[in-house]
Order: structure tokens, then C-alpha cells, then sequence
């Protein structure tokens, strides 16, 4: 059993949604087992939490993983697939942030350096997942969106 108390095995499933903040053009949640991504590309910057499970992607055709206690971070424009790592699958959490939130000209360092170990932002990430649950939290979504930008533009920056 995940430390979140789910069984890795159950069903695939995917939740999208397009929240009334500002900056964010969708939320994904999604479980996988079988399913592998094609090589695409994404208009938006790509913000994702593991919660169970390991993802393989190739980015720009450099071999990666995410997984763990990270925040992964994929910049726009670029191509990446994805699949599971293992049998049992994966259960993620995206975020799609506009160029207004991050700008474009961040993506070489997401590139070389996509995965961001640090556990304040990945719960800023995880709060703001939660926030954008609520439609009633509009402004609450919004000022953790702000600092979730703050964390991936420090990282980026550096």
C-alpha cells in the first residue's frame, strides 16, 4: 500500500479540469499502468508531483525519471514522452502554467535540471493542488500559485 493509502493496482483513471485562475490552464490527475505517452509537446510549462509509483520520460531524448519526494518541471515547447517505470504503475498530479507565470526564456535550465528536490515547494505544489479543488478558492489558489512560481523561478534562476 502508498503512504497515501492506495493501492497502486486499481484501475487507470484521469481527472482534467481548467480552474478560474489566472495563469493556470489545467489540472491533471491521472493513474496509469499500461498507458505510455507518445513523444508531444505542451503550450504551457508542466509541473508534476509523483505521488505513487516512478515515471520514465525521455526529454529532449535525454533519459529521466521522476519519482519521489520532487517536484518535476518540464518547460514548453519541448518534446517528452512518458510510462510507467515499473508494474505497477504511477498516480501523478499536473499543473499547466502559462508563460505569465514562468517565462520562457527559464526552459534551458528545466531541461538540463527538470527535477527540483525541495520539500517546501512540493508542498507549496501539493497546496495548491488542494486550493484549486475548490472553485470557491479562487484567491486562495492564487497566492499559492504566487509562491509555487516564486520556488520554480528560484530554481530555474540559479
Amino acid at each position: 500500500m502508498s503512504p497515501a493509502g492506495r493501492r497502486l493496482s486499481e484501475p487507470e483513471w484521469v481527472r482534467a479540469w481548467k480552474p478560474a485562475v489566472p495563469g493556470v490552464h489545467e489540472v491533471f490527475h491521472a493513474h496509469f499502468v499500461d498507458y505510455a505517452y507518445p513523444p508531444h509537446v505542451h503550450d504551457a510549462w508542466t509541473v508534476f508531483i509523483v505521488d505513487d509509483g516512478w515515471i520514465r520520460y525521455d526529454l529532449e531524448r535525454r533519459h529521466r525519471g521522476a519519482g519521489g519526494e520532487r517536484v518535476t518541471i518540464l518547460p514548453p515547447h519541448v518534446v517528452h514522452d512518458g510510462r510507467a517505470a515499473g508494474g505497477e504503475g504511477f498516480r501523478k498530479r499536473v499543473l499547466y502554467l502559462g508563460t505569465e507565470v514562468l517565462d520562457e526564456g527559464l526552459a534551458g535550465r528545466a531541461v538540463d535540471e527538470p527535477d527540483i528536490r525541495r520539500p517546501d515547494l512540493r508542498r507549496a505544489v501539493h497546496a495548491l493542488h488542494r486550493a484549486l479543488r475548490e472553485p470557491d478558492d479562487a484567491l486562495e489558489a492564487e497566492a499559492r500559485l504566487a509562491m509555487v512560481g516564486d520556488g520554480l523561478r528560484a530554481h530555474l534562476r540559479v
